[in-house]
């Protein structure tokens, strides 16, 4: 049996991680509701995911998108690649004809297209392959794809 304020993992659609939460409505004996205690967002229980799947799905969709991008091409992955191989050899392509000198400097203020490089000062020099909603980049990293966010308005910009 569940009960109010009870804590437990949850999948937090805010924060798109498996994370800790606080039971907030029960519904019928199951939880309806939780808040996330790390970003405190209200939302609908969602069980937590197993990332490493959630991971693999990216990959595969940067993948494809890489071959619908490059005339057809597919990837040139082997067969039983590992996930870090096949993400090194993405990266191979993508920065052969890299000019390290269009590379700009990762800023969450700034906005970028896909195509961009940006020198990420934890992650590395990285590609950006897929702009999506809400302020969310897909990039390309020597050893991960990351999501990060752009676009965001400066905390000064707010004053009137």
């Amino acid at each position: 049996m569940v009960d109010l304020g009870d804590r437990l993992d949850i999948y937090c659609r805010y924060c798109k991680r498996n994370l800790n939460g606080v039971v907030s409505a029960v519904q019928d004996g199951k939880v309806a509701k939780v808040r996330c205690q790390t970003c405190g967002h209200f939302q609908p229980y969602q069980p937590p995911r197993d990332m490493k799947k959630a991971k693999e799905r990216a990959l595969k969709r940067l993948v494809r998108s890489h071959a619908k991008k490059q005339d057809n091409q597919p990837l040139h992955t082997e067969p039983g690649m590992n996930q870090e191989t096949a993400i090194r050899h993405l990266w191979d392509q993508e920065t052969q004809a890299a000019n390290v000198r269009n590379t700009r400097v990762y800023d969450v203020h700034h906005t970028y297209g896909v195509g961009d490089f940006i020198a990420h000062k934890a992650l590395g020099l990285g590609k950006v392959m897929e702009v999506g909603a809400n302020n969310r980049l897909k990039v390309l990293f020597r050893d991960r794809i990351a999501e990060l966010e752009h676009g965001l308005p400066r905390d000064d910009d707010d004053e009137e």
